[in-house]
């Protein structure tokens, strides 16, 4: 499916119509849904273990770089909360930011549409 908004954005959503939608990440004008509970996301290769590999040759970002643990509330509601996977004791990918402020690996971020991540030199945006 490809979306195109006011702003010239062009979308791909891989995912079938009639799939509920829980919330998604979008890179380089792809969407890649998120399932209910935990999500993975890094660089992709063959040695990586994400959930969702993001194609890239960006080398700052790890093959699993942060988690996405997605949430349904008593109330339906849906809360993604972020992580970063990266070994605090031998990072040597780059942070990851919300918005331009670094998580640290310890964190936890509770995600908003629209929230702007940077993985190494990637950026990704988290959409509802």
């Amino acid at each position: 499916m490809r979306l195109t908004f006011d702003t010239g954005e062009t979308i791909i959503a891989d995912h079938e119509a009639g799939d509920e939608i829980i919330g998604q990440i979008m890179c380089d004008g792809r969407r890649y849904p998120l399932a209910e509970g935990e999500n993975t996301v890094g660089r992709q290769s063959e040695s990586s273990s994400a959930t969702i590999q993001l194609p890239t040759s960006d080398m700052s970002m790890s093959r699993s770089h942060l988690r996405i643990t997605v949430h349904r509330l008593k109330n339906g509601r849906i809360k993604a909360v972020l992580s970063d996977m990266r070994d605090a004791k031998k990072i040597q990918a780059l942070p990851t930011y919300i918005d331009e402020e670094p998580l640290q690996p310890e964190d936890a971020y509770v995600l908003e549409n629209g929230d702007r991540i940077t993985l190494g030199k990637t950026k990704i945006r988290y959409v509802k």
